[in-house]
């Protein structure tokens, strides 16, 4: 494959499901949940299984951490097509030397929801999900409720400040602060695992205190595409001006230079040490 191809693929990004809920009018479906040793073919022999009784996979996740003796593989299945019945095949998966334990929940109708996990972690810290669009109109409330003079940017930016160096001391107590600060630009891709936007950080001097950070379909301008007059991302440039504060030790000043919601084709972030 030639370089211009591996680019393309390399660049190419796909919607990451979120192990919630499945509906599907008609079918069988089955929440599966195997604890599995931490060694290879586990995953693999338990699929198989799953294979040879004409289960379809249809979504879940796996999760192993390195240093663990055991993994989890969560996943939704669809039973429909198979004359297994869910006891069954938990009794055949049980069999398997590289399993733990087996629990399964059926659907109703047609839907499944995930009862099984609880809190969802983001990181190491318990986190929930909320909607891209819920949180939006949140803010565009807070906006409404204050009108459209300087308090609502002042009090989302100051949110967002708060948020930001949350971020950091959450980052720093994981990773460590010397290591944050040697992955920053990497660590910006933080905003695109969670669902803020696609972030990239096109320029950084931590030596002059100075960084502009672009970010594709932020989630606080999109619903907003050309629509305003005015770059509109308040809390998305607090939090921002937050993190790269304690980054650079000191006040920064976080300035919106480019918005989605007032015509252009992302938005940019232009951070600077506020002297």
């Amino acid at each position: 494959m030639i370089d211009s191809e591996w680019k393309k693929l390399a660049s190419k990004l796909y919607p990451k499901d979120v192990l919630t809920a499945e509906f599907a009018p008609g079918r069988r479906l089955i929440h599966f949940l195997i604890l599995l040793a931490n060694v290879p073919g586990s995953l693999e022999s338990a699929a198989a299984l799953a294979k040879e009784s004409r289960i379809n996979i249809l979504s879940g996740f796996h999760h192993a951490p390195s240093a663990a003796k055991e993994g989890l593989w969560s996943f939704f299945a669809d039973f429909t097509e198979t004359e297994l019945t869910p006891s069954n095949f938990a009794a055949k998966l049980k069999s398997l030397p590289s399993v733990r334990d087996v629990k399964f929940k059926e659907g109703s109708d047609g839907l499944i929801i995930d009862s099984f996990h609880f809190p969802p972690v983001y990181g190491t810290e318990p986190t929930m999900i909320i909607r891209r669009k819920a949180f939006s109109v949140f803010l565009g409330r807070v906006r409404e409720i204050l009108g459209t003079g300087p308090v609502a940017g002042v009090i989302l930016s100051e949110m967002g400040i708060s948020a930001g160096r949350s971020a950091h001391e959450y980052l720093k107590g994981t990773m460590g602060e010397r290591a944050v600060r040697e992955q920053l630009k990497e660590l910006l891709s933080l905003y695109t695992a969670a669902g803020w936007g696609v972030a990239t950080v096109s320029e950084l001097d931590e030596e002059s205190r100075r960084a502009v950070v672009r970010l594709e379909e932020n989630f606080e301008c999109q619903p907003h595409k050309g629509e305003l007059s005015a770059a509109y991302s308040h809390f998305v440039r607090g939090d921002l001006a937050g993190l790269f504060g304690e980054v650079f030790r000191t006040r920064v000043r976080c300035v919106e230079t480019r918005c989605v919601a007032k015509g252009d084709e992302f938005c940019e972030f232009s951070i600077k040490a506020d002297e």
